[in-house]
C-alpha cells in the first residue's frame, strides 16, 4: 500500500500512518457474513472437492494467483 501511494502520489509515509488515514476515512476491515461455526460441513466439502479445483484450473490457465 505504501509503495503504491509513493508511486502514484510521490509521498512516502509509514504504514501506520496509512492505516490511521484509512481508519479516519471509514475504511475498516469488514466482519465476515457468516462465522465459521455457522458453516455447513457438507457445503464446505462440496466446495473443496468440486468448485475449488475448477477455480484452481482456471487460475492456472489464466496465469492468475489465488490468494
Amino acid at each position: 500500500m505504501q509503495a503504491l501511494i509513493e508511486q502514484v502520489c510521490g509521498v512516502a509515509m509509514p504504514i501506520r500512518t496509512v492505516g490511521e488515514y484509512l481508519k479516519r476515512w471509514g475504511y475498516m476491515p469488514k466482519e465476515p457474513f457468516q462465522r465459521a461455526y455457522k458453516q455447513d460441513p457438507k457445503a464446505v466439502k462440496m466446495w473443496l472437492e468440486q468448485k475449488y479445483p475448477k477455480l484452481e484450473r482456471r487460475a492456472q490457465q489464466e496465469r492468475a494467483e489465488i490468494a
